[in-house]
């Protein structure tokens, strides 16, 4: 598939949640233009999980943990789609999110971001995050 939407993960000593996360997201990679992981100087195995678990996934290294928000302005400028979805490391991204993101996008030109509906992973029932709204500070 041809498409402009870079996958951006946000690590930090995340080896105990990454074969889940980056699995999830592996086995849909021809969705995205590229998969990028920024990883917060973390001091677990993560990086050799993603090493040799799933080649072909392209690695920024901070020096320091430098917090989300840090990480993920640097997949910004890391990220060479047009569109940008940000995940954490702990998030299991369901097959059709990729394709409903977009379609969401395209149907709203107006539109600055979507965003998808979050649940807890262990009561896929209860809403833990269901959008935000947008402002501006200055």
């Amino acid at each position: 598939m041809n498409t402009c939407l870079t996958l951006c993960l946000i690590n930090y000593n995340g080896e105990h949640y990454l074969e889940e996360s980056l699995g999830s997201v592996f086995t849909q990679r021809e969705k995205f233009k590229e998969i990028i992981l920024i990883d917060n100087a973390s001091v677990d195995k993560s990086l050799e999980i993603v090493n040799e678990r799933f080649p072909g996934i392209k690695v920024v290294k901070l020096g320091n943990n430098l917090g989300p928000g840090t990480a993920r302005n640097v997949g910004f400028k890391t990220a060479s789609g047009d569109l940008i979805l940000f995940m954490d490391n702990d998030v299991y991204l369901p097959s059709d999110c990729p394709d409903r993101l977009l379609e969401a996008i395209s149907e709203n030109p107006l539109a600055a971001a979507a965003m998808p509906l979050v649940l807890y992973a262990d009561r896929r029932d209860l809403i833990q995050y269901d959008g935000a709204d947008s402002h501006f500070l200055g």
